[in-house]
């Protein structure tokens, strides 16, 4: 709580993952001052000061992105970056329905299932060609969007409008 307030000291370590100040300029300072340095490390370098310390600099890098994503989500601005949708994939949504069309196109349980479930959309789409699997597959398929990520502002998919996401998200 000191250390949180700016009163006590605040000392990087594993903890940090815990502790409710993790965004902290002591725990970026230790991160960042790895890379403040000229010139290749050697690998007693690297075995002495990075490895041991690699997943203090993985926590505090993902602590960096859930928060500034968090504070983006609720319309904070960080120059430079904009929040956009995270890439959608192909999902199934009426598997027994394709399972049906699939097999009454000819092909057999054993080229469509991997048991005890459909196979991949990929592998499906390989073996019955790309037009065949879109006739086939229509109405039975739907898009599921991606979580919302920050990226730089040169990023060519369109910024979200956080309000929006809020808005759109159903029970």
């Amino acid at each position: 709580a000191a250390a949180r307030r700016g009163d006590g000291p605040a000392v990087p370590g594993s903890w940090c993952k815990f502790c409710k100040a993790r965004f902290c300029t002591a725990r970026a300072a230790m991160a960042l001052a790895l890379f403040d340095r000229r010139g290749e490390m050697t690998p007693e370098e690297i075995a002495a000061e990075v490895l041991p310390r690699l997943g203090e600099i993985r926590d505090w890098a993902t602590a960096v992105e859930e928060e500034t994503l968090g504070r983006a989500m609720k319309g904070e601005r960080f120059p430079g970056y904009k929040v956009v949708s995270g890439s959608a994939r192909r999902v199934i949504e009426d598997e027994a329905e394709l399972v049906a069309r699939l097999l009454g196109a000819g092909y057999t349980r054993e080229q469509i299932m991997s048991e005890p479930k459909l196979r991949a959309i990929t592998a499906i789409e390989r073996m019955t060609g790309k037009a065949v699997f879109q006739t086939l597959s229509a109405g039975c398929m739907g898009v599921k969007e991606g979580a919302p990520k920050l990226v730089p502002e040169g990023d060519r998919r369109r910024a979200l409008d956080p309000a929006s996401v809020f808005d759109n998200i159903t029970d």
